[in-house]
């Protein structure tokens, strides 16, 4: 963007719903006579269509602004028009980065107009549209402007709209045209195996993207079959971080993954969901992790008790060099689980962070993950979310016991824990 002449304040942040549809007039007024705003962060401030296009009136006036947050202003797609028509004909003047519009009822009129906005080459980097009405076609026309020569935009975020196989195709379609894009969010978008198969395709041979997250979906084993089986042959991948929690697919999933995991020299982080994948799902990535691979953080969330594939993850963190983050959130533990950690994590060569939901663990398994603290040099944090002793108040004062007095090293904490 062209440099400030003045810079008395960049940044400017609503906390409170103080500007609403009626009163924001004259703050876009002075708006389009500023001169030094970087960054104006509108969330919740619920300024509507009329203030969005008064709003679209002063950013074609202002020579700064890189940063708007409009998340839940409830401007409508007809507000969404009016702000894309300003940046559309602006072009490549515009100095706008990054557009948070989530949560403002947009539908397919406002996709379309955002697209001819990338069209235009406005040097859009961030595009936030979770939680909006946005349908396939919508996604289909983003599609189209990502497959633009000279796109500039590294993160797209359209988790919660419904646009299914059809939307997921074609943004796979883009990937495959597309050497910009970093970040893609389809978290609960309705996409299944066939929508899964086509970003599986892009992914085989796209050599940028580095996150893709996949949560809330209904992907199966098929799909995440070919997801794996792509990234195994494309050796110029650069996928680091790839979630699949809270998706449909089972034991075979699992297998391809721990395939992966084995080969893969990018992936760093990933999530899955242990109420689907079930035992012998994780034994089969545990026996994945035991050798030393790319991956630092696994996440398993779920509310199914896993005591045997816990066991074998916990085995093979004693072997394991490189993993550092183990979250097991939600997932439910029995004693034996918790012991098999603790002795897991007094060997672990590696980690440095287990989060764990603690529901029914008495204060002895507690005071036998705090005292881990005592024999490994790695183990940095322990995080117990929602920690219950589950029994009489005696075993509740120990559980407190032992965690204020498991004398842990300076640089070492116990992380949000709390006795119910």
């Amino acid at each position: 963007p062209p440099p400030c002449t003045r810079c008395e304040l960049s940044l400017l942040s609503f906390q409170k719903q103080e500007l609403t549809e009626a009163r924001s007039g004259a703050f876009f007024t002075a708006l389009a006579a500023n001169k030094s705003l970087m960054t104006l962060e509108l969330s919740g401030q619920v300024i509507g269509p009329d203030g969005a296009r008064d709003l679209s009136v002063a950013i074609e006036k202002h020579p700064c602004l890189t940063a708007l947050g409009l998340n839940a202003n409830a401007i409508q797609d007809v507000g969404a028009l009016d702000l894309a028509s300003a940046l559309a004909r602006m072009g490549p003047r515009s100095p706008l980065r990054s557009l948070d519009l989530r949560g403002n009822k947009l539908a397919e009129p406002a996709a379309r107009a955002l697209a001819d906005v990338l069209k235009a080459g406005v040097p859009l980097q961030q595009l936030l549209l979770y939680n909006n009405g946005i349908c396939h076609r919508g996604a289909v026309a983003l599609a189209s402007a990502l497959e633009q020569p000279g796109s500039t935009l590294t993160n797209l975020d359209l988790q919660a709209n419904n646009i299914g196989d059809v939307g997921a195709s074609a943004l796979a379609h883009a990937v495959l045209h597309n050497s910009a894009l970093l970040t893609l969010g389809l978290r609960g978008c309705q996409i299944a195996d066939l929508g899964a198969s086509a970003l599986a395709t892009a992914l085989g041979s796209n050599s940028t993207l580095t996150s893709i997250d996949l949560y809330a979906n209904s992907v199966g084993d098929k799909g995440v079959s070919e997801l794996c089986s792509h990234l195994k042959m494309n050796e110029k991948s650069a996928l680091s971080s790839l979630e699949l929690d809270g998706n449909s697919f089972r034991t075979a999933g699992c297998d391809s993954l721990a395939g992966l995991l084995r080969t893969s020299t990018s992936l760093t982080t990933l999530a899955l969901s242990s109420r689907s994948v079930g035992n012998e799902g994780l034994a089969a990535l545990a026996e994945a992790l035991a050798h030393d691979g790319a991956l630092t953080t696994l996440v398993l969330r779920g509310d199914a008790p896993r005591d045997e594939g816990v066991v074998a993850i916990g085995r093979s963190l004693r072997t394991n060099a490189t993993l550092t983050e183990l979250d097991l959130d939600y997932t439910l533990i029995s004693e034996a689980g918790a012991h098999a950690l603790a002795d897991a994590l007094r060997a672990s060569l590696s980690l440095r962070t287990l989060v764990l939901c603690d529901r029914g663990l008495s204060a002895f398994s507690v005071a036998a993950l705090a005292d881990t603290f005592k024999h490994n040099r790695s183990v940095t944090r322990l995080d117990l979310l929602e920690a219950r002793a589950g029994g009489p108040a005696t075993d509740q004062l120990s559980l407190a016991h032992a965690v204020s007095n498991s004398g842990t090293p300076r640089g070492k904490e116990w992380s949000r824990v709390s006795v119910e």
